[in-house]
Formats: structure tokens, C-alpha cells, sequence
């Protein structure tokens, strides 16, 4: 599943000249097939599976070239129950033709975010995006850990929503 692109004025409840970009995470499922894809279904959602071992759940997101600014970015995942994460995010990004894919790169480490079973729960991850310009095509690498964290069982990881002016 690729990024998707849409745009909203003011009628439909959004900011006026907005528009949003949405990715689903993968997981490296090189166990099973070799394969970065979603592993499981949370209702009828594709999702990636963070088991509570450490793992990581991946996306990619194009720029439009029509951005000119952030105003949020989030991951949306889920947890079966109550408690705490702890991450770290990762993003490598460059202009598509013109850079490196890793001319930049940032990083967050051993941030925390609590849980509420089964509530769509967001984490931001606009400090991982400080540099995006329109044209940027990036990765990002979400880290699940385990020191830190209290949340026992699985996080489903659902995707990246970027919203932007």
C-alpha cells in the first residue's frame, strides 16, 4: 500500500489549503518470506506487528511539490493494552533527481508514550521531520524497545498520517 494524497478546504472541516499524506507501516518479515508487507489484519485494517521483543515497522512517504509547510505528523498504532512505549524514530530523506536518499537524517531515542487498550493512539513524530521540503522522498524507521516499555502484548502498527499547508 503506497502513500495516498489528498487535499481539503475549508467545507470539509479541515484548515483551508491543507492536505494530507498517509502511509501504511511494514514490518521486516524476513522470516516468513523476506518480504517488507503487513503481517495481520486489526479489524479490517492491514497492520504490522510489534511483538514484544524489540522490532521495528517502516514507511515510506513522497513529498508533493506543492508542500510549503508541516503542521503535523503522526504514527497511529494500537495496543491490546494499557501501559507505556518506549521508541525510538528514525527518518533519511532527500530530494527525488536532485540528493542522496539519506541527505538527511534524524533521530529521536528512548521517547515515551502512554497507551489505552484498543484506542487508536498517535505518536508524534514531527521531530523527525524538521528539514522536509516539497520533492523529499522519505524513509522512516519506528523502533519498538523493550527497556522502558510496560505495555504487555502486541502494538499494531497502523500507519503515518503528515498533514501539511
Amino acid at each position: 500500500m503506497g502513500p495516498r494524497v489528498s487535499g481539503r478546504g475549508g467545507a470539509g472541516g479541515g484548515v483551508m489549503g491543507t492536505g494530507e499524506l498517509w502511509a501504511g507501516f511494514v514490518i521486516d518479515d524476513a522470516q516468513l518470506s523476506g518480504l517488507l508487507a503487513p503481517d495481520a489484519l486489526l479489524g479490517y485494517r492491514p497492520v504490522a506487528t510489534m511483538q514484544q521483543q524489540a522490532c521495528a515497522v517502516y514507511a515510506k512517504l513522497q513529498i508533493p511539490g506543492f508542500f510549503n509547510e508541516l503542521v503535523s505528523v503522526n504514527g497511529i498504532f494500537v495496543s491490546g493494552a494499557n501501559g507505556n512505549l518506549n521508541w525510538d524514530a528514525w527518518t533519511n530523506y532527500g530530494r527525488a533527481c536532485v540528493e542522496d536518499h539519506d541527505n538527511h537524517v534524524e533521530n529521536v531515542l528512548a521517547q515515551n508514550t502512554v497507551f489505552v487498550g484498543d484506542r487508536l493512539v498517535c505518536v508524534d513524530l514531527a521531530s523527525v521531520f524538521t528539514g522536509i521540503g516539497a520533492g523529499d522522498n522519505i524513509g522512516i524507521q519506528f523502533v519498538r524497545n523493550v527497556a522502558g516499555s510496560t505495555i504487555d502484548g502486541n502494538i499494531y502498527a497502523i500507519g503515518v498520517r503528515l498533514i501539511f499547508i
